[in-house]
């Protein structure tokens, strides 16, 4: 995780696209918040999927690797010429947002099975924060537990169980 933490440091540095891979449940989603709230776009706002909204910020688009051909086509678009049209509106808009984008799936061998653009792949794969498993981060596991029992015997206003090694 120290590896993560440093990438997610250098990415946060730069206004580069980034790609975050990992298995699902692995923290994708908060490494592309730390990436966020660690650089110079996190005033601005970061929603996914909302160009006009984020102008300025950050775009999450979780999942990538399941978007349709049509949907990679229009982001493509929109990483390429930095404008892009309403629907129904022919007026062009310019944009600047930086996208992170996470993905489970091995998107090196969907571009090669011909099911994710290779230049789309090239456009998101600036900068690569691979996530590693938890079964890769043992000690991360009881950290984990140990927060889950706070936050969920809060919940159920209960003592908060004690766990032994």
């Amino acid at each position: 995780m120290q590896l993560v933490f440093r990438r997610i440091g250098k990415a946060a540095a730069t206004n580069a696209n980034v790609l975050i891979s990992g298995d699902s449940g692995t923290g994708k989603e908060l490494v592309a918040r730390a990436v966020h709230y660690h650089s110079d776009r996190r005033a601005a706002p970061g929603q996914s999927g909302f160009f006009e909204i984020a102008n300025g910020g950050t775009v999450f688009l979780d999942e990538i690797g399941d978007a349709s051909p049509n949907m990679q086509a229009k982001l493509l678009r929109i990483l390429q010429s930095k404008e892009y049209c309403k629907v129904g509106s022919s007026v062009v808009h310019t944009v600047d947002t930086r996208i992170l984008a996470a993905t489970h799936k091995d998107l090196k061998r969907l571009v090669e099975d011909g099911s994710f653009r290779e230049d789309l792949y090239y456009r998101l794969h600036v900068v690569d924060i691979p996530v590693p498993s938890l079964a890769e981060r043992g000690d991360d596991i009881l950290i984990l537990i140990s927060n889950f029992l706070v936050k969920f015997s809060k919940t159920m206003q209960c003592p908060t169980p004690r766990i032994t090694d």
